[in-house]
């Protein structure tokens, strides 16, 4: 399994990227027989409205990525 994480920290923002590998285009698979492939993402998003943040997900190429912005409060 690839995952690719990277954190960077500016003055005024904090930006999260994960990048994995897709293995199929069905979620319900030998990888994942439950289809509970990505369900963290709902905590994700949770997170970041809580805290006006920005969420983009894409999913092209056969890499599945996940760009987070978190605004840094004064």
């Amino acid at each position: 399994t690839l995952t690719i994480f990277s954190i960077q920290a500016n003055p005024r923002t904090y930006n999260v990227e994960v990048i994995n590998i897709v293995y199929s285009e069905n979620t319900k698979n030998k990888i994942d027989p439950f289809g509970k492939h990505g369900y963290g993402l709902n905590n994700v998003r949770r997170v970041v409205k809580k805290y006006h943040g920005n969420l983009a997900i894409s999913c092209l190429d056969g890499f599945f990525t996940t760009r987070i912005i978190l605004y840094i409060e004064d």
